[in-house]
């Protein structure tokens, strides 16, 4: 199951972004609401959220903690670098993944985060012993980078993005990808 916004194409030779209107896939909402009243014997095992512009749309005030608490319930969880999820999302999933016992096993986070005042070097080495396998993306202190990498098997990399003057890291344990 992946949700995104699909384009609709209208027949033209050329390329005219005014002929693609994105269509909604999902009501985000009922699927929140559903995932969450789950008995936890949820029969979804991988979701992939990608082109989920959330920012852009009004919701209750506790759908983003809700948001979190139904992608709790899925063993692997994969939000894509053009999936706009709140902090407050991130805040609360990492609190459920650390504060119980969590059915997500996998968790990626491709989108660029800054990580300095969502997770502390304590919990994020919590997060990463927590999971079987896992991917974030963003901004790190020195110290974030330098907890991750203490830890056997984690994969610390990065690169310099000259628009935002940054360095951008990737923390990763056990991702394995199939490469043509």
């Amino acid at each position: 199951l992946s949700l995104s916004q699909q384009l609709v194409p209208v027949p033209s030779e050329e390329y005219d972004e005014q002929y693609f209107t994105p269509q909604p896939m999902l009501d985000m909402q009922i699927f929140v609401k559903k995932l969450r009243e789950d008995s936890g014997d949820t029969k979804l095992n991988c979701l992939f959220l990608d082109a989920m512009v959330l920012s852009f749309i009004e919701f209750p005030e506790d759908f983003f903690v809700d948001l979190a608490d139904a992608l709790f319930k899925v063993n692997a969880v994969y939000l894509e670098d053009n999936c706009s999820i709140s902090s407050a999302t991130i805040e609360r999933l990492i609190e459920r993944i650390l504060g119980q016992d969590a059915k997500i096993k996998t968790l990626c986070i491709m989108e660029n985060i800054d990580w300095l005042d969502v997770i502390s070097q304590e919990n994020l080495k919590a997060l990463i012993n927590a999971l079987d396998s896992m991917e974030i993306w963003g901004v790190f202190t020195s110290e974030h980078v330098e907890a991750a990498k203490s830890i056997h098997g984690v994969e610390v990399t990065s690169h310099y993005d000259k628009e935002n003057d940054e360095n951008i890291f990737r923390i990763a344990k056990n991702m394995m990808y199939i490469r043509d």
